[in-house]
């Protein structure tokens, strides 16, 4: 499981981070994924970028 070899390394957990659950980066990386004309999951092209 990522999140406990994260805390193993020392990042805190997600519990202790409410930017994770933060509606409004939700939003916005939605719109991110909108301009960009692509889905959860897709990699970002370093064209896009530019």
């Amino acid at each position: 499981d990522a999140s406990r070899i994260a805390i193993r390394h020392g990042l805190p957990n997600s519990a202790a981070l409410p930017i994770a659950q933060h509606k409004d980066y939700d939003r916005m990386f939605a719109d991110i994924r909108d301009k960009l004309h692509a889905k959860s999951g897709d990699p970002v092209k370093p064209e896009h970028l530019e």
